[in-house]
């Protein structure tokens, strides 16, 4: 299979749902940009997350499996050991680890940290800390895995005050601290762009978290562009049916700060969508100057959608309704068709498939749960015939979509809410959604013979799972974290900060 040497760039825009895209049949001027590359590639009509929270999606991304696979089920400061231990045991690869071996220089702009930066020459959400992986990660002078590995545990337990001093050295060079937000983690893109040689292949993944709550990163003049609208219910009376007190304070004094109808909340994230999507056009006007973009594939989605406040039970991304649930997915670049628009159900966990196949790479070696899209492309093959989400915010409760319906179960019949009271109405739940599209009304009981149907197939897909990761374990020895995987106390730190402004710890 003859290798290409295109440049891969998948942008994640946290919380980023299809009806807020013009491309996806919006009103609103949201995402010249992104409508600009769907139309120029393909987008996808029907893609769901695997996931509702963002450590498990990504992961699900990066690997090609789905969180039932890979032992990743929550987010955050909610991932236990256990879950941990369960990744490093599954045989999971990630797509940087790959390409890595492709010869390609590979490169995440976020702040996720922990077993997310496997295989990243670099790994940070800011211009600062170029330096400091440079400094712990010479990937182009040290080849041995080991003496690398030795060389960043030795200078991660360098105390901060001292590692501080590297960050002081990048800005005597003009390298800025700054906020983060969209502008500054596409500056770090380019800052790392730039300082490659012109025969270099890259990855580049960017995740920008602007359009999540609590909107306090978008600039001023994006929010004027988006008149906020007063209609709907007054959010302090929908925050009422919050029955824990901890969430309904986080939303009531940090995410929805200054916020008094459930209305404005569009506003704001349309607001968001629209700064990210200038920052994406900036990144490409770089890449055009440089005579990049021509040899680049870019992959656009969200980790997950937003309910933005529903009933004052559906609210953020909790729960598994189709505004959490179906996301968008557009690939646009060399090897790709044009104005293609794919109506059948796909998911996360083809994307990496896909871009191995667009690259030449073969994908024998490798154990996916996904499947390589570009046949349904070309329209040489079908489609899933359902798309499914496992909800990470609660124990062991899943949604099904196919064609016509929304089925969603706790199979073992546990409490179906989250911790915080909120995201669900029953364990058991089924939505027709060419009558229901909102999801309103709950046919579970009146409809049992669907639900059935629905319930069989689910735990089909669960049991086909679980025999296909018991599989994989007889070939598999149990693994150790890896101690330069664990975070480092800087890194804890920047998670609990960064999860405390999006509204999921104190």
């Amino acid at each position: 299979m003859k290798q290409l040497p295109y440049n891969i760039i998948l942008i994640v825009i946290d919380a980023l749902r299809t009806e807020n895209l013009s491309c996806y049949g919006y009103k609103k001027p949201t995402s010249p940009t992104i409508d600009s590359l769907a139309r120029n590639g393909v987008i996808f009509e029907n893609a769901y997350c695997c996931i509702n929270h963002t450590d498990p999606s990504l992961t699900s991304m990066f690997t090609g499996r789905f969180p039932v696979s890979h032992g990743i089920a929550h987010h955050g400061t909610d991932v236990t050991e256990e879950e941990m231990k369960q990744f490093y045991s599954s045989g999971s690869v990630s797509i940087a680890q790959i390409l890595k071996q492709f010869g390609y220089h590979t490169f995440a702009v976020s702040w996720l940290y922990r077993w997310h930066k496997r295989g990243f020459d670099f790994y940070g959400d800011s211009e600062k800390e170029i330096g400091l992986n440079k400094s712990i990660r010479p990937v182009s002078f040290i080849k041995s895995n080991k003496i690398r590995s030795i060389a960043r545990k030795i200078f991660e337990n360098v105390p901060f005050s001292l590692q501080n001093s590297f960050f002081f050295i990048t800005k005597l060079f003009g390298v800025s601290k700054g906020i983060i937000n969209a502008e500054s983690m596409t500056n770090t893109a380019l800052t790392l762009i730039k300082q490659l040689k012109k025969q270099d292949k890259f990855f580049l993944n960017i995740h920008y978290t602007d359009a999540h709550l609590p909107f306090d990163t978008i600039p001023k003049k994006y929010k004027q562009m988006f008149r906020p609208d007063k209609k709907g219910g007054k959010t302090a009376s929908l925050l009422k049916r919050i029955s824990n007190n901890h969430q309904l304070m986080q939303f009531t004094k940090n995410d929805l700060k200054g916020i008094k109808y459930s209305g404005e909340i569009e506003s704001c994230y349309n607001a968001g969508i629209r700064y990210v999507d200038d920052e994406i056009k900036r990144l490409i006007l770089d890449l055009k100057k440089n005579n990049i973009f021509d040899k680049t594939i870019f992959i656009i989605t969200g980790d997950h959608g937003d309910n933005f406040l529903r009933e004052g039970l559906f609210l953020s991304h909790f729960g598994l309704y189709e505004q959490v649930t179906h996301v968008p997915l557009i690939l646009s670049g060399p090897g790709l068709p044009k104005r293609k628009k794919i109506k059948g159900f796909v998911q996360h966990t083809d994307m990496l498939p896909t871009v191995l196949e667009l690259l030449g790479i073969d994908l024998a070696p490798y154990d996916f749960d996904g499947k390589n899209l570009l046949p349904l492309i070309k329209e040489e093959n079908k489609s899933w015939p359902f798309a499914i989400t496992m909800d990470g915010a609660t124990e062991w409760r899943f949604a099904l979509r196919t064609k016509k319906f929304k089925y969603i179960l706790s199979p073992l019949n546990n409490d179906p809410c989250c911790k915080y009271g909120i995201g669900a109405r029953d364990v058991e739940e089924l939505y027709d959604l060419e009558k229901d599209p909102l999801e309103n009304n709950n046919i579970a009981k009146t409809k049992k013979d669907i639900a059935t149907e629905h319930k069989k197939i689910l735990i089909n897909w669960l049991e086909e799972m679980k025999d296909r990761k018991s599989k994989r374990r007889k070939n598999q020895k149990t693994v150790s974290i890896p101690p330069e995987e664990v975070y480092t106390k800087e890194e804890e730190e920047k998670l609990k900060e960064k999860l405390r402004n999006l509204g999921y710890i104190d």
